[in-house]
């Protein structure tokens, strides 16, 4: 089964990610700012990360930042999510494979999920 990691503060984001990747067949794992996602990395090596970009603790470009630089973990794909359609070209330069704006389309979710996992 393939798992996604959710990275996202926001509890009602997290639960619509993951009731709707559930319904596809995917393993969602979730984390609440990137110092979580962080930690998860160290557990599990998921097929793909979807990152919101504005958390607390650790944003999600610094997630980002410090997940490429990690050998174990810097082929992994990302989906980036953020309401602020101004951070996708930082995003983009930072090694992103895709971003999608919030509030979430589900259906361009998914699409953009299997186009990455499959």
């Amino acid at each position: 089964m393939m798992q996604i990691l959710v990275v996202d503060d926001s509890a009602c984001d997290n639960t619509l990610l993951k009731r709707v990747l559930n319904a596809e067949g995917y393993e969602v794992v979730c984390a609440f700012n990137g110092q979580e996602a962080l930690d998860r990395l160290k557990e599990i090596k998921p097929s793909l990360i979807i990152s919101d970009v504005m958390m607390p603790v650790m944003d999600g470009f610094e997630f980002l930042e410090n997940m490429k630089s990690d050998d174990l973990c810097a082929k992994i794909p990302v989906i980036m999510l953020s309401s602020a359609s101004s951070v996708i070209r930082t995003a983009k330069e930072m090694g992103i494979e895709d971003f999608l704006s919030k509030p979430i389309d589900k259906e361009l979710l998914l699409e953009k999920v299997k186009k990455l996992v499959n």
